[in-house]
């Protein structure tokens, strides 16, 4: 019998390729696409394009910052579906505040606790 509920895509946006490399393996999307970028303007065009249902956004990228992105997803009729999870190094209160006030979906400070990302993300696709 094959499933024929869509598979989620999901983008993660992190400036560290390391970072990115660990989520990816660690979430073990056999059910869904991964894709990573560690540029910001690169990944919001292929947002733009692709629509993932779940990205996992840094706030510190080159090319274009996290906060410009998500503020662009949730501004943005056609891409404010899209979730967005912001795991970032940036844990002052006036940043997750900003981060909030931009309307993201989740939010999680580096260094983190893989499985409590995997619950988060599976709480968000959900």
């Amino acid at each position: 019998m094959t499933n024929h509920t869509k598979t989620p895509n999901i983008f993660i946006v992190q400036e560290e390729e390391t970072i990115s490399k660990l989520i990816e393996i660690k979430l073990d999307y056999s059910s869904g696409q991964v894709s990573t970028y560690s540029n910001g303007l690169d990944a919001f065009e292929h947002i733009q394009k692709e629509k993932p249902e779940l990205v996992i956004l840094d706030v510190m990228l080159p090319g274009m910052e996290g906060m410009e992105i998500l503020k662009e997803i949730k501004s943005n009729e056609e891409l404010s579906k899209i979730k967005v999870l912001m795991l970032t190094a940036k844990s002052r209160e006036e940043d997750i505040k900003r981060i909030f006030e931009l309307n993201a979906d989740e939010y999680m400070s580096k260094p983190f606790n893989v499985d409590e990302l995997k619950l988060r993300i599976k709480k968000l696709l959900d």
